[in-house]
C-alpha cells in the first residue's frame, strides 16, 4: 500500500499540546534543540501560544503519515515580509522513516503559494539526519552562524531556501561610525539593529569602519575646519571597539548580510581579515602602500574609493594592488564632500575610470538624496553601490546628517533592482514580449480590396501598406514597387496578406 503524506493545520487543544510537549521533551529532541533541558508543560505551552501566531497565514502546520500524527512544523517571521524561519519536529518513533525530506517539500510549496521567497532553518551541528534532510529538500546549506536563543549563543548550520529575484548591483550599506553610541553595550545594539535594518532593506553588505586615531593623523592634527574640533578628539570618540568585530560578524551571518570593514592600519586589517569576504579601502588611503599590499596579499576582492585622488593615484595603487598578488580590484567614483551636492558629483567619471583602467567601477556616494545618484551610477554601468546610512539623523556624530535612513535605504535598493530591469540587454532585437502586439500591428502588403486571380496589383488601388489586425501579415513593404503593375496568381481576399506565391513573377 502506498503511503500518503500531508500537511494539516494544527489544531491547538490541550491533547494536541500535551503530544506536542511529549516529542519535543524527548531525549531526541532535547540533544538537536537549543534547548538545555525539556520544558515544563506550562512553559511549552506559553510559548506555544506565541509562536502558533507569528505568522498569521501560517499557524503550525501537523505532520500527517498514513493519516497518523507524526510530526509537526512550526513557522516563524523572519526578518522580511516575504520570509520565514521553519523549524520542524517528528515523534521519536517516526524518526528513521525519512519522511523529514518529503514533509519539508510539503512545506516549501505552501509556503511559495502564500508569496513566501526565503525559508531559514537552523541545525545544530551534531544533527547530521536534520541536516540531510533539509539538504535533499533543496535547501541551500549557508553555513556555520551563531544562533541566539534564549539568551545564549549556539553553534548552528543555516540553511535557506529561496526563490527571491537576484540583482547584479552590489550594494553596501555604510553603516561606518554611525554605530558609536557611548557605551559598548549600546554600541552593540546599535549596530547589530542596523546589520538587521541593513538586510530588511535589500542590501548586500553592511560595512563599518575600524580605527584607531592614532594611527591617522600626526598627533599634533589640529581642529577639523568643518566640524570646529580636534581632529584626533573625533577620531577617538568615534572608534569602534576592535573587540566587537567577530560579534558583528557573527550576528551578519544569522540575519544573512555580508559584513564589510573598512581598515585604516595594518593592525585594523589583521583584525578585519578574518571576519570579511572583500576589503574596502577609504579613498584618503589610497597612498597607503602598505594597506594596499596588504588587501592584495588577502586574494580578497578589494573596493577602492578614489575621492580627491589623481589619475596618477590611482594608477600606482592599481599596479601595487596586482603586483602583490591582487585579483579583483573595483574602482569607487566619490567626491569626498560632506554631503556632496549635486554639481560635484560628475558620474560621468564613471565611464572614464572603467574605459582609463579596464577595471569595474561603482559609487561611493556622499550625497543627501537616496536616489538620484544611485540610479544614474547604475544606468552609467557602476556595478556597485555604497550609500552612508542611519536609524536617525540627529543622533551624535559627524556622518549622520548626511546619511539616509532604514527607509530611504529600502528605496533606494528598489529603485536600483528597478533600474536594472529597465537596463536590461544591450543588444536591440525583437523582444518576447514585443511579438503578441507586433504580429497585428506590424505593417506588411495587404489587400484593400478584393482581388481576383490575374488582376493587376497597384498600389493604391489594391494594395496597401497596412497594419493586419487579426488577417495574414502580407510580405515586407520594401516589395512594394517590385509588384506594382505584375497580375495575381489566385484570388486574395480583402485584408489577407499578399504573400509571394499570390504574385506572377
Amino acid at each position: 500500500m502506498k503511503k500518503s503524506l500531508s500537511l494539516s493545520t494544527l489544531k491547538p487543544h490541550l491533547d494536541n499540546l500535551k503530544k506536542l510537549h511529549g516529542w519535543r521533551s524527548s531525549p531526541p529532541a532535547i540533544e538537536n534543540s537549543f534547548r538545555d533541558k525539556a520544558q515544563s508543560f506550562e512553559e511549552f505551552q506559553n510559548g506555544f501560544a506565541k509562536k502558533y501566531h507569528s505568522i498569521l497565514s501560517l499557524p503550525t502546520q501537523m505532520i500527517l503519515y498514513n493519516g497518523d500524527e507524526v510530526g509537526v512544523i512550526y513557522y516563524e517571521k523572519w526578518f522580511k515580509d516575504d520570509e520565514c524561519e521553519l523549524s520542524l519536529y517528528l515523534d521519536p518513533k517516526y524518526l528513521d522513516l525519512k519522511i523529514g525530506t518529503s514533509s519539508l517539500k510539503l512545506a516549501i510549496d505552501e509556503l511559495a503559494l502564500k508569496g513566501f521567497k526565503k525559508v531559514v532553518a537552523f541545525v545544530k551541528k551534531t544533527n547530521v539526519r536534520a541536516q540531510g534532510a533539509f539538504t535533499k529538500a533543496g535547501f541551500s546549506q549557508v553555513g556555520k552562524v551563531e544562533v541566539p536563543r534564549y539568551g545564549k549563543s549556539f553553534d548552528a548550520i543555516k540553511f535557506e531556501y529561496s526563490t527571491a529575484d537576484t540583482h547584479k548591483t552590489f550594494i553596501i550599506a555604510e553603516a561606518g561610525s554611525n554605530c558609536i553610541l557611548g557605551s559598548e553595550v549600546l554600541t552593540l545594539e546599535l549596530a547589530q539593529t542596523m546589520i538587521k535594518e541593513a538586510y530588511i532593506a535589500g542590501a548586500d553588505a553592511v560595512k563599518f569602519q575600524l580605527f584607531s586615531n592614532d594611527s591617522i593623523y600626526v598627533p599634533n592634527a589640529g581642529s577639523a575646519p568643518y566640524l570646529d574640533q580636534d581632529i584626533n578628539e573625533i577620531f577617538k570618540s568615534y572608534a569602534l571597539p576592535p573587540s566587537m568585530i567577530p560579534k558583528l560578524s557573527a550576528y551578519a551571518q544569522y540575519v544573512g548580510i555580508e559584513m564589510m570593514c573598512s581598515f585604516f592600519s595594518e593592525n585594523d586589517f589583521e583584525i578585519v581579515d578574518p571576519y570579511v569576504q572583500k576589503h574596502k579601502i577609504a579613498s584618503y588611503e589610497i597612498r597607503h602602500l602598505r594597506l594596499i599590499e596588504k588587501a592584495a596579499r588577502s586574494n580578497k576582492p578589494l573596493y577602492l574609493s578614489t575621492g580627491a585622488a589623481s589619475l596618477d593615484d590611482i594608477r600606482w595603487a592599481q599596479n601595487i594592488f596586482f603586483k602583490n598578488g591582487g585579483e579583483s580590484l573595483t574602482l569607487f567614483h566619490c567626491t569626498a564632500q560632506y554631503p556632496a551636492e549635486a554639481v560635484s558629483l560628475n558620474l560621468n567619471c564613471l565611464t572614464s575610470l572603467r574605459e582609463e583602467f579596464r577595471l569595474p567601477v561603482g559609487l561611493s556616494d556622499h550625497s543627501a538624496h537616496p536616489l538620484y545618484a544611485p540610479i544614474a551610477a547604475v544606468t552609467l554601468g557602476a556595478t556597485s553601490i555604497e550609500k552612508h546610512f542611519t536609524l536617525e539623523r540627529k543622533l551624535p556624530g559627524p556622518d549622520h546628517f548626511f546619511a539616509i535612513d532604514s527607509k530611504e535605504l529600502k528605496e533606494m535598493c528598489i529603485a536600483i533592482i528597478h533600474t536594472e530591469k529597465i537596463l536590461g540587454v544591450a543588444k536591440k532585437e525583437i523582444f518576447n514580449q514585443e511579438e503578441e502586439l507586433a504580429s497585428i500591428a506590424r505593417r506588411g502588403l495587404q489587400a484593400s480590396c478584393m482581388i481576383s486571380k490575374g488582376d493587376l496589383l497597384q498600389e493604391g488601388v489594391n494594395v496597401s501598406i497596412l497594419r493586419p489586425g487579426m488577417q495574414r501579415l502580407g510580405i515586407h513593404p520594401k516589395y512594394i514597387e517590385d509588384i506594382e503593375g505584375r497580375a495575381a496568381a489566385q484570388n486574395i481576399a480583402l485584408g489577407c496578406g499578399i504573400q509571394h506565391e499570390d504574385i506572377i513573377w
